[in-house]
């Protein structure tokens, strides 16, 4: 409930703002701090009901940020054009917040056998002495800097390589969104098979990096080759992270896995702040040149990815064993 509130209400509050500071407060810092409460209870729910197919149940769950991004980026650009901007921010936290109800009404925990886990956060820091979180915490780390980049840049490399309109951006963004969705999906299944959890992941990061360079790196004078890569990396990409909790699930204690996984989901945090602003620093530097950027935000994937296979091989040094 108080996620849901921060959220929805620093969207409210955004559309009455007229200077940057207020807005930070408001969609950076309020917006911010809710989703990052929603984020853990909602992706761990399904962890708590299901062992057979955990992570198709992850995968599916967690395609609905994916829905959500197809929807979003419509509507909010129908509403800009035709409302501006204040309504925008008005009506979205208005339609997030009564979807979050909804959502809490249905939301419900099922208790331990164990009784509620007993570790304290201060304790929980000791996971940071296991050397298969560490490996995977850094592996996070690297990877999302360069794995914000086409979400942050794709419209504005439509526009700027392109010349294609703001409505080609939001459909970008959708074919991100849609790929991500049955990214997750897929990929959920494939964990749940022989391919496993690890396995799944480490596939999905590493094609990731693969389609910046097959697929984005050409595309400056193809459109249509741009939708495929949007497809593809919101695929892949959007695929292998909704499938964290699950691979968290199979390696470690699952009585602590919401405390694991809120530990671990903070080795987000500087890849979501600086990713960003790097990218568009190196566009400067560069006059506008693309190329390294696409190139920055595909090696951190792989160097990433070099990482989780370094995890993958601590779990299990057999190759062709399910993991």
């Amino acid at each position: 409930m108080v996620g849901s509130i921060l959220f929805s209400g620093g969207l409210v509050a955004a559309g009455f703002c007229r200077t940057v500071p207020t807005l930070l407060v408001t969609q950076g810092i309020m917006v911010g701090i809710g989703s990052g409460i929603l984020f853990i209870p909602a992706t761990l729910a399904p962890v708590q009901w299901f062992s057979k197919r955990r992570s198709f149940s992850i995968g599916l769950s967690s395609a609905g940020v994916g829905i959500g991004g197809i929807f979003w980026s419509f509507f909010t650009r129908a509403i800009i054009t035709n409302l501006g901007y204040q309504w925008a921010l008005w009506l979205s936290g208005a339609l997030s917040g009564a979807i979050n109800v909804i959502a809490l009404l249905m939301l419900e925990t099922r208790p331990s056998r164990n009784g509620p886990p007993k570790t304290s956060f201060s304790g929980g820091l000791a996971i940071f002495k296991n050397a298969k979180f560490v490996m995977l915490y850094l592996a996070s780390v690297l990877s999302i800097f360069g794995y914000m980049v086409p979400y942050f840049y794709l419209p504005a490399y439509a526009q700027t390589q392109l010349k294609a309109s703001p409505l080609v951006g939001s459909m970008l963004s959708a074919m991100l969104a849609l790929g991500m969705v049955l990214g997750r999906i897929m990929l959920g299944m494939a964990a749940d098979s022989r391919l496993g959890t690890l396995n799944s992941v480490i596939s999905g990061m590493v094609l990731a990096g693969v389609c910046q360079f097959a697929l984005w790196l050409p595309s400056a004078n193809s459109l249509p080759l741009l939708y495929v890569f949007s497809f593809a990396y919101g695929f892949f990409g959007g695929g292998y992270t909704g499938m964290m909790p699950a691979v968290l699930a199979r390696i470690f204690d699952p009585d602590q896995l919401t405390l694991i996984t809120s530990i671990y989901f903070t080795s987000e945090v500087p890849g979501q702040l600086a990713g960003g602003p790097i990218a568009g620093a190196i566009l400067t530097y560069t006059h506008g040149h693309w190329t390294p950027v696409i190139i920055y935000s595909g090696m951190t994937l792989f160097c990433g990815s070099l990482l989780a296979v370094a995890t993958r091989f601590q779990v299990e040094r057999r190759v062709f064993v399910t993991i």
